[in-house]
């Protein structure tokens, strides 16, 4: 009879894997590492993301209502404050919106929880855009126009 065989160091197909001790690939092969992490960035980036569509929402109806105010402010109408408090809002949610994109980029490299990184980078994307195009059209307006 012939005696047992030692596990090879290195293994040549799926039937030598099942020697215990064998090693599969070739030497210096790099295997697919596991991604760990338990997605949270993904899942606050989703969090970020629809605070900063609540603001948006909140802000327009109450930027609205400030065109049609008085201010107490001598010489500043409501349209002033509408155009001070659109910059603020502008601004803020511009961070919001990109800190989502950010966030969400991050949650999707992660294993769990892709569909919320994914819809994070949705809200981001488009609500970076959008503004940081409104933003570019409020400054490059008043320019175009000759004021």
């Amino acid at each position: 009879m012939s005696e047992p065989q030692p596990p090879r160091p290195y293994a040549s197909g799926p039937a030598d894997a099942a020697w215990p001790g064998t090693v599969t690939g070739y030497p210096g092969q790099l295997g697919e590492t596991p991604r760990g992490g338990t997605g949270a960035a993904g899942r606050i980036g989703l969090i970020v993301g629809l605070v900063s569509v609540v603001i948006s929402v909140v802000g327009s109806v109450v930027l609205r209502s400030l065109i049609y105010t008085r201010s107490t402010i001598p010489g500043r109408d409501g349209f002033a404050l509408f155009r001070i408090g659109s910059i603020v809002e502008a601004i803020l949610l511009l961070a919001g919106y990109g800190t989502a994109l950010i966030l969400g980029i991050v949650g999707a490299r992660a294993a769990r929880n892709r569909l919320s990184a994914g819809i994070a980078i949705g809200i981001g994307g488009a609500g970076a855009i959008g503004i940081a195009s409104s933003l570019l059209a409020n400054f490059v307006g008043p320019m175009l126009a000759g004021r």
